[in-house]
Parts: structure tokens; sequence; C-alpha cells
């Protein structure tokens, strides 16, 4: 199984154009240490979990869907 470990600025733009969203800087939250996992095969690329921040005890943070 490929992993990459990136940027969440260049998540972002990736995730937009994948889903076909016009990138809006509020648009997409990905925060430090998410997960974010996808399939990618043909140029397109399938969604498991984004923006998963379940490992992080006692985090604070809210979970958002996109």
């Amino acid at each position: 199984i490929p992993v990459i470990f990136g940027h969440g600025g260049f998540l972002r733009i990736f995730m937009a154009e994948q889903l076909g969203f016009r990138l809006v800087r509020e648009g997409i939250r990905i925060d430090n240490t998410s997960i974010t996992r996808f399939e990618y095969k043909d140029g397109l690329a399938t969604f498991h979990r984004i923006n998963d921040i379940d490992h992080l005890t006692g985090s604070n943070l809210k979970q958002p869907i996109i």
C-alpha cells in the first residue's frame, strides 16, 4: 500500500480538483496530522477518509466532513 505524506495546502487543491469544487479558502479543511485516505486510479480519486483526527486523543477539534 503506497503512503503519501504531504502538506495540507497541496491536499486541499488536489481534493478540490478531484471533486470538481472551485477551491475556496474556507471550503476544505485539513487539520495538522489528520489522515485523508483515498485511492487513485485512471486519473480519478475515490476518497474514503477526509481530515480524520480520531487518532488524536483529547482533541477538541471538530470533525468536518469536508
